[in-house]
């Protein structure tokens, strides 16, 4: 959608109260009507190749000029005099408005949820056009609804933001891995420091071997010991 990024000053044209149906609950909200002028570059902001389609470049003529005079650049004229009201199919959801009261530029009144629609290029010259749209929402309080009814047909400033982006969901698989990470496969595939001891020992094998003659020597001390923790039996005695 097309973006009021900087502080822009438009017409409050009309401001209409409604009513939402949430279910069974009613939810107050309202539309404003914004009307605004945007020159011939920032028509193709609101929609590529759009100033292109509302005005063409007229050379002007060559002919009587010295010499010495530089010909005039290209004039901006609309391609259809018969043209008075264009309407884009245009339809965003989730923008912020944030409109300047006057009192705190750093604490706007902000609008968010607005859903921006019925988009429409009216008055076109060379200078560019103007663009209307509505801007509705139901993210607003009854002062701040009291406030743009009083502003209606007056001009303030204001910001239009797109929504924003959510980011994907993260992808737990396997093969997510390996697509955002295509050196890894290699790295394991060379082997870790593990792997590079193991190649420093001689042979392939461990550094430390077991001797085979102590195995019998080792096993009688622990038989002997086994023997000297165990508690002897009493023996019953032969009643007198």
């Amino acid at each position: 959608m097309f973006e009021l990024k900087t502080p822009t000053d438009v017409k409050l044209a009309k401001f209409t109260p409604r009513v939402e149906k949430h279910g069974k609950e009613e939810v107050s909200a309202a539309t404003l009507k914004l009307y605004f002028h945007r020159t011939p570059a920032q028509l193709d902001e609101i929609a590529p190749g759009l100033s292109d389609m509302l005005l063409k470049a007229v050379e002007a003529p060559r002919q009587g000029l010295l010499p010495s005079v530089e010909p005039t650049h290209p004039t901006l004229v609309k391609r259809c005099s018969a043209a008075q009201v264009v309407q884009l199919k245009l339809t965003t959801e989730g923008a912020t408005l944030k409109i300047d009261r006057g009192i705190d530029e750093s604490d706007p009144m902000v609008i968010a949820g607005c859903k921006v629609d019925a988009v429409e290029i009216d008055e076109i010259d060379d200078d560019g056009a103007m663009v209307s749209c509505n801007v509705g929402s139901n993210d607003l309080s009854e002062d701040e609804g009291g406030w743009l009814y009083g502003h209606q047909r007056r001009v303030i400033r204001v910001h239009l933001l797109a929504p924003e982006i959510k980011p994907d969901a993260i992808d737990g698989s396997t093969e997510a891995f390996r697509a955002d990470h295509p050196d890894a496969t290699d790295l394991f595939a060379a082997g870790g420091p593990d792997d590079e001891r193991e190649d420093e020992s001689e042979g392939g094998q461990t550094d430390v071997e077991l001797d085979e003659d102590a195995a019998p020597e080792l096993e009688g001390r622990l038989g002997n010991a086994l023997a000297s923790d165990r508690k002897p039996r009493r023996r019953k005695t032969a009643a007198a």
